[in-house]
Protein backbone atom coordinates (compact mmCIF):
# COMPACT_ATOMS: atom_id res chain seq x y z
CA UNK A 1 0.00 0.00 0.00
CA UNK A 2 0.94 3.77 -0.36
CA UNK A 3 -0.74 6.37 1.36
CA UNK A 4 -0.62 10.08 0.94
CA UNK A 5 -2.09 12.21 3.82
CA UNK A 6 -3.22 15.95 3.23
CA UNK A 7 -0.19 17.42 0.78
CA UNK A 8 0.76 20.36 -0.08
CA UNK A 9 2.92 21.39 -2.80
CA UNK A 10 4.08 24.68 -3.88
CA UNK A 11 6.14 26.54 -6.73
CA UNK A 12 6.36 30.20 -5.87
CA UNK A 13 2.81 31.39 -5.42
CA UNK A 14 1.11 28.75 -7.37
CA UNK A 15 -0.10 25.79 -5.49
CA UNK A 16 -0.11 22.49 -7.61
CA UNK A 17 -1.48 20.35 -4.88
CA UNK A 18 -3.86 21.50 -2.12
CA UNK A 19 -4.39 19.26 0.46
CA UNK A 20 -4.47 16.16 -1.07
CA UNK A 21 -5.02 12.75 0.69
CA UNK A 22 -4.92 9.59 -1.83
CA UNK A 23 -4.65 5.66 -0.95
CA UNK A 24 -3.49 2.91 -3.17
CA UNK A 25 -3.70 -0.62 -2.36
CA UNK A 26 -1.74 -3.52 -2.66
CA UNK A 27 -3.21 -5.92 -5.25
CA UNK A 28 -5.14 -3.16 -6.84
CA UNK A 29 -4.54 -0.63 -9.84
CA UNK A 30 -6.05 3.06 -8.64
CA UNK A 31 -6.37 5.02 -11.51
CA UNK A 32 -5.43 8.92 -11.87
CA UNK A 33 -7.47 11.33 -14.36
CA UNK A 34 -7.64 15.25 -14.40
CA UNK A 35 -6.61 18.01 -17.17
CA UNK A 36 -3.81 18.86 -17.89
CA UNK A 37 -2.10 20.85 -15.00
CA UNK A 38 -5.04 19.54 -12.71
CA UNK A 39 -1.55 18.25 -10.11
CA UNK A 40 -1.52 14.46 -11.35
CA UNK A 41 2.21 13.91 -12.31
CA UNK A 42 3.13 16.20 -8.94
CA UNK A 43 1.01 13.50 -6.83
CA UNK A 44 3.04 10.97 -8.48
CA UNK A 45 6.36 12.65 -7.83
CA UNK A 46 5.55 12.78 -4.31
CA UNK A 47 4.46 9.37 -3.99
CA UNK A 48 7.71 8.06 -5.73
CA UNK A 49 9.56 10.25 -3.44
CA UNK A 50 11.17 12.23 -5.75
CA UNK A 51 9.31 15.76 -4.50
CA UNK A 52 9.32 16.89 -1.25
CA UNK A 53 6.02 18.26 -0.36
CA UNK A 54 5.56 21.63 1.66
CA UNK A 55 3.12 19.67 3.88
CA UNK A 56 1.61 16.33 4.09
CA UNK A 57 3.08 12.65 4.92
CA UNK A 58 3.51 9.78 2.50
CA UNK A 59 3.72 6.04 3.59
CA UNK A 60 4.71 2.51 1.68
CA UNK A 61 3.62 -0.45 3.31
CA UNK A 62 2.76 1.41 6.39
CA UNK A 63 5.95 3.05 7.34
CA UNK A 64 6.96 6.79 6.55
CA UNK A 65 8.50 7.17 2.87
CA UNK A 66 11.51 9.34 4.67
CA UNK A 67 12.26 6.48 6.80
CA UNK A 68 13.54 4.36 3.77
CA UNK A 69 16.82 4.52 2.32
CA UNK A 70 17.29 5.53 -0.51
CA UNK A 71 18.60 1.92 -1.85
CA UNK A 72 15.45 0.72 -0.17
CA UNK A 73 13.06 2.93 -1.44
CA UNK A 74 14.24 2.08 -5.40
CA UNK A 75 13.82 -1.72 -4.58
CA UNK A 76 10.03 -1.04 -3.26
CA UNK A 77 8.80 2.08 -6.20
CA UNK A 78 9.57 2.20 -9.35
CA UNK A 79 8.14 5.10 -11.63
CA UNK A 80 7.85 4.92 -15.82
CA UNK A 81 7.42 8.08 -17.03
CA UNK A 82 5.78 9.11 -19.99
CA UNK A 83 8.98 9.94 -21.74
CA UNK A 84 12.44 8.82 -20.32
CA UNK A 85 15.54 10.46 -22.38
CA UNK A 86 18.67 8.77 -23.06
CA UNK A 87 21.01 10.16 -26.01
CA UNK A 88 23.94 7.25 -25.41
CA UNK A 89 23.64 4.29 -27.48
CA UNK A 90 23.06 1.68 -25.24
CA UNK A 91 21.73 -1.88 -26.56
CA UNK A 92 18.41 -2.77 -24.96
CA UNK A 93 19.59 -5.24 -23.20
CA UNK A 94 21.95 -2.74 -21.00
CA UNK A 95 18.95 -0.03 -20.50
CA UNK A 96 16.57 -3.10 -19.22
CA UNK A 97 19.78 -4.26 -16.62
CA UNK A 98 19.70 -0.39 -15.21
CA UNK A 99 16.74 -1.59 -13.28
CA UNK A 100 18.82 -3.88 -11.39
CA UNK A 101 21.30 -1.42 -10.31
CA UNK A 102 19.72 -0.77 -6.95
CA UNK A 103 20.88 -5.00 -6.19
CA UNK A 104 24.07 -4.35 -6.97
CA UNK A 105 26.50 -6.47 -5.11
CA UNK A 106 23.69 -8.82 -4.20
CA UNK A 107 22.76 -10.32 -8.28
CA UNK A 108 25.50 -11.50 -10.52
CA UNK A 109 25.79 -10.98 -14.04
CA UNK A 110 23.78 -13.93 -15.18
CA UNK A 111 20.77 -13.58 -12.81
CA UNK A 112 20.64 -10.01 -13.32
CA UNK A 113 20.30 -10.76 -17.14
CA UNK A 114 18.02 -13.76 -16.46
CA UNK A 115 15.79 -11.23 -14.73
CA UNK A 116 16.15 -8.69 -17.59
CA UNK A 117 15.32 -11.01 -20.82
CA UNK A 118 11.93 -12.19 -18.07
CA UNK A 119 11.02 -8.58 -17.48
CA UNK A 120 11.82 -8.41 -21.42
CA UNK A 121 9.21 -11.46 -22.29
CA UNK A 122 6.52 -9.69 -20.04
CA UNK A 123 6.60 -6.25 -21.83
CA UNK A 124 6.64 -8.07 -25.13
CA UNK A 125 10.22 -6.64 -26.08
CA UNK A 126 13.11 -9.56 -25.92
CA UNK A 127 13.24 -9.73 -29.97
CA UNK A 128 14.68 -5.87 -29.04
CA UNK A 129 17.22 -7.16 -26.95
CA UNK A 130 20.45 -6.28 -29.37
CA UNK A 131 19.08 -3.65 -30.89
CA UNK A 132 20.63 -0.08 -30.29
CA UNK A 133 18.29 1.95 -27.62
CA UNK A 134 18.31 5.11 -29.57
CA UNK A 135 17.28 3.46 -33.31
CA UNK A 136 13.92 2.17 -31.49
CA UNK A 137 10.33 3.90 -32.00
CA UNK A 138 8.68 5.68 -29.40
CA UNK A 139 6.77 2.93 -28.49
CA UNK A 140 9.28 0.05 -28.49
CA UNK A 141 11.54 2.47 -25.95
CA UNK A 142 8.17 3.04 -23.81
CA UNK A 143 7.80 -0.83 -23.71
CA UNK A 144 12.11 -1.26 -23.00
CA UNK A 145 11.51 1.57 -20.29
CA UNK A 146 8.60 -0.79 -18.65
CA UNK A 147 11.16 -4.04 -18.73
CA UNK A 148 13.13 -1.89 -16.72
CA UNK A 149 10.88 -0.93 -13.91
CA UNK A 150 9.58 -4.13 -13.82
CA UNK A 151 13.61 -5.01 -13.25
CA UNK A 152 14.07 -3.04 -10.92
CA UNK A 153 11.24 -4.21 -8.73
CA UNK A 154 12.26 -8.50 -8.90
CA UNK A 155 13.02 -8.61 -5.68
CA UNK A 156 13.75 -12.52 -4.05
CA UNK A 157 11.08 -11.71 -1.61
CA UNK A 158 8.43 -11.00 -4.61
CA UNK A 159 6.70 -7.95 -4.51
CA UNK A 160 5.23 -7.22 -1.15
CA UNK A 161 5.10 -3.67 0.18
CA UNK A 162 6.02 -2.78 -3.77
CA UNK A 163 4.23 0.22 -5.88
CA UNK A 164 4.53 0.47 -9.64
CA UNK A 165 4.04 4.38 -10.53
CA UNK A 166 2.92 5.00 -14.08
CA UNK A 167 2.91 7.94 -15.64
CA UNK A 168 0.99 8.37 -18.94
CA UNK A 169 2.46 5.13 -19.93
CA UNK A 170 0.36 4.75 -22.68
CA UNK A 171 0.44 7.60 -24.12
CA UNK A 172 3.17 6.86 -26.87
CA UNK A 173 1.81 3.03 -27.41
CA UNK A 174 -0.88 2.09 -29.97
CA UNK A 175 -3.99 0.25 -29.07
CA UNK A 176 -2.68 -3.07 -28.74
CA UNK A 177 0.09 -2.01 -26.95
CA UNK A 178 -1.89 0.03 -24.46
CA UNK A 179 -4.71 -2.40 -23.91
CA UNK A 180 -1.59 -4.88 -23.85
CA UNK A 181 0.52 -2.54 -20.98
CA UNK A 182 -2.81 -2.04 -18.72
CA UNK A 183 -3.34 -5.77 -18.86
CA UNK A 184 -0.22 -6.71 -17.55
CA UNK A 185 -0.33 -3.77 -14.96
CA UNK A 186 -2.88 -5.83 -13.80
CA UNK A 187 -1.93 -9.40 -13.84
CA UNK A 188 1.30 -7.96 -11.62
CA UNK A 189 -1.30 -6.40 -9.43
CA UNK A 190 -3.24 -9.67 -8.95
CA UNK A 191 0.48 -10.66 -7.61
CA UNK A 192 0.41 -8.25 -5.09
CA UNK A 193 1.69 -5.32 -6.51
CA UNK A 194 0.69 -1.61 -5.93
CA UNK A 195 -0.30 -0.61 -9.20
CA UNK A 196 -0.94 3.29 -9.55
CA UNK A 197 -1.50 4.70 -13.23
CA UNK A 198 -1.95 8.49 -14.32
CA UNK A 199 -3.94 7.95 -17.82
CA UNK A 200 -5.88 10.16 -19.54
CA UNK A 201 -8.45 7.90 -21.38
CA UNK A 202 -11.01 7.81 -19.44
CA UNK A 203 -12.36 4.13 -21.54
CA UNK A 204 -9.05 2.45 -20.27
CA UNK A 205 -9.50 3.94 -16.46
CA UNK A 206 -13.03 1.97 -16.32
CA UNK A 207 -11.88 -0.91 -18.06
CA UNK A 208 -8.82 -1.90 -16.08
CA UNK A 209 -8.85 0.20 -12.88
CA UNK A 210 -10.02 -0.81 -9.55
CA UNK A 211 -10.13 2.81 -8.04
CA UNK A 212 -9.96 6.18 -9.54
CA UNK A 213 -9.40 9.59 -8.39
CA UNK A 214 -10.17 12.61 -10.57
CA UNK A 215 -8.62 16.04 -10.14
CA UNK A 216 -9.36 18.97 -10.58
CA UNK A 217 -7.51 22.38 -9.67
CA UNK A 218 -5.03 20.76 -7.50
CA UNK A 219 -7.67 19.07 -5.38
CA UNK A 220 -9.27 15.88 -5.70
CA UNK A 221 -12.87 16.12 -7.06
CA UNK A 222 -14.09 12.24 -7.07
CA UNK A 223 -13.15 8.94 -5.93
CA UNK A 224 -14.26 5.68 -5.84
CA UNK A 225 -14.93 2.59 -7.97
CA UNK A 226 -15.08 3.64 -12.16
CA UNK A 227 -18.59 2.97 -12.28
CA UNK A 228 -19.34 5.32 -9.22
CA UNK A 229 -16.35 8.40 -10.19
CA UNK A 230 -16.83 8.33 -13.86
CA UNK A 231 -20.11 9.76 -13.86
CA UNK A 232 -21.60 11.96 -16.67
CA UNK A 233 -21.91 15.25 -14.05
CA UNK A 234 -18.57 14.56 -12.75
CA UNK A 235 -16.80 14.42 -16.27
CA UNK A 236 -18.74 17.67 -17.14
CA UNK A 237 -17.48 19.28 -13.67
CA UNK A 238 -13.69 18.50 -14.20
CA UNK A 239 -13.06 18.60 -17.85
CA UNK A 240 -15.85 21.07 -19.02
CA UNK A 241 -17.39 18.37 -21.31
CA UNK A 242 -20.64 17.33 -21.82
CA UNK A 243 -20.72 12.70 -22.14
CA UNK A 244 -22.94 9.84 -22.00
CA UNK A 245 -22.43 6.82 -20.69
CA UNK A 246 -23.57 3.94 -22.47
CA UNK A 247 -23.69 0.47 -21.82
CA UNK A 248 -20.47 -1.81 -22.43
CA UNK A 249 -21.10 -4.82 -24.11
CA UNK A 250 -18.75 -6.86 -22.42
CA UNK A 251 -17.81 -5.36 -18.63
CA UNK A 252 -19.84 -3.71 -16.05
CA UNK A 253 -20.52 0.27 -15.89
CA UNK A 254 -20.61 1.73 -19.51
CA UNK A 255 -18.73 3.43 -22.40
CA UNK A 256 -17.71 7.44 -21.95
CA UNK A 257 -18.98 9.08 -25.29
CA UNK A 258 -18.29 12.90 -25.69
CA UNK A 259 -21.31 14.61 -26.56
CA UNK A 260 -21.17 17.52 -29.13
Amino acid sequence: MIEASDIVVRAGSAVLLDRVSFEARSGRVTAVLGPNGAGKSTLLKVLAGSLAPAAGSVSLGGRPLSQWTRRETAKRRAILSQRTDLTFPFSVIDVVLLGRSPYAGETGRAKDTEIAFRCMEMAGVPHLAARTYTTLSGGEQQRVQLARVLAQLHRPDGVGQAALLLDEPTSSLDIAHQHGMLALARSLAGDGLTVVAVLHDLNLAAMFADEVYLMKSARVAAYGPPQEAIAPETIEDVFGVRVRIVPHPDRPGGYVLPIH
